[in-house]
């Protein structure tokens, strides 16, 4: 009898183990793929404002985390990079983060829209962290998006990120 429950048990236990399978993400207009591995973890409408979404690389040493924010409205996108910059900033501070830098909004691609992108770097508990903050209009909204990793696992993240970069579009 034994057996038998260990060998029902098995199958549940690798299916828990297995990596979030790639999907897609369509709402308001707004899609992209989701890549093998990675999940969206928070979803928010802004009250018809807008809306916000947050997709992590799941498993261990899973650090890639992509948000992705949109306002139905045209607002300056240099003004949304340091809103974001200046978000992160008072996070990270709290958190003790140490060796914040931030970069200048300048003409970027994001995507591939014309925007303003600023990098970033800090370290938290010793661990070295990166990211990319974007923003671009299209579709009469603004959207901002933002990339951020520990730089040990710049390589495994890098085709998730790609993934989604590639794959979003707005109608």
């Amino acid at each position: 009898m034994r057996k038998i429950s260990v060998l029902l048990t098995l199958p549940f236990l690798f299916l828990i183990a297995l990596p979030a399978a790639a999907q897609s993400f369509d709402k308001q207009g707004v899609s992209f793929t989701v890549p093998d591995g990675w999940k969206i973890t928070e979803e928010e409408d802004l009250n018809g404002k807008g809306y916000y979404l947050s997709c992590e690389k799941q498993g261990e040493d899973a650090s890639g985390i992509v948000t992705i924010t949109w306002i139905n409205d045209t607002v300056s996108t240099s003004n949304m990079v340091n809103q974001y910059i200046n978000g992160i900033r008072q996070n990270f501070a709290e958190k003790n983060a140490k060796r914040m830098l931030f970069g200048t909004p300048e003409p970027a691609k994001v995507s591939n829209f014309n925007g303003v992108s600023a990098d970033f770097s800090f370290s938290l508990m010793d661990i070295q962290h990166r990211g990319q903050i974007g923003s671009f209009h299209a579709s009469g909204k603004t959207f901002t998006i933002l990339m951020q990793e520990a730089t040990e696992d710049i390589g495994g993240n890098k085709p998730g990120f790609a993934a989604i970069m590639s794959s979003f579009s707005c109608e």
